[in-house]
């Protein structure tokens, strides 16, 4: 009675070992290989660091095709959150900081240079001595880039 149980098991276990669909639903090769080839691409020809010591940025293609490229849209993107559309110092994340972020229509001070502006955008609050909440945006922004942001915070100035 015995031979014939190990029988019967043995043969349900020959006649389910060719079952193909059991084993390729458990197969993770196919993962394997997705997981590879992601793992190659991702790596391909992206550098850890920029030369000048800065994170890289991914560039996203669907923001410049969509009209939101050029300075307008990078002071969107970046700097309207906190300092307003209108740079009124009045963006919606801009009413929860203390302390708030600056209004550029009535800030008139004749001292501050554009080298000034150049520095606290490229290096961020701390670097000028103001609010560590100022987040420094020279990593996103060229050269010619910064000089525009200068430009553009100049001018809401009244």
């Amino acid at each position: 009675m015995r031979n014939i149980a190990m029988l019967a098991v043995w043969s349900i276990f020959v006649m389910f070992s060719g079952c193909r669909g059991c084993t390729e639903q458990h197969d993770p090769t196919g993962d394997w290989k997705k997981f590879k080839e992601e793992s190659k691409q991702a790596n391909q020809g992206v550098p850890s660091l920029e030369k000048d010591g800065s994170i890289p940025v991914a560039v996203d293609k669907s923001q410049e095709s969509s009209g939101s490229s050029g300075i307008d849209g990078k002071y969107s993107t970046f700097c309207a959150s906190c300092h307003g559309e209108k740079g009124d110092g009045k963006g919606p994340a801009g009413m929860a900081l203390k302390p708030v972020p600056r209004n550029f229509v009535t800030w008139n001070d004749p001292s501050i240079t554009d080298e000034y502006i150049a520095k606290i955008i490229k290096d961020g609050g701390p670097a000028v001595g103001k609010s560590a909440l100022m987040a420094p945006w020279g990593g996103v922004l060229s050269a010619e880039e910064l000089q525009q942001m200068v430009e553009k915070v100049k001018s809401f100035r009244k």
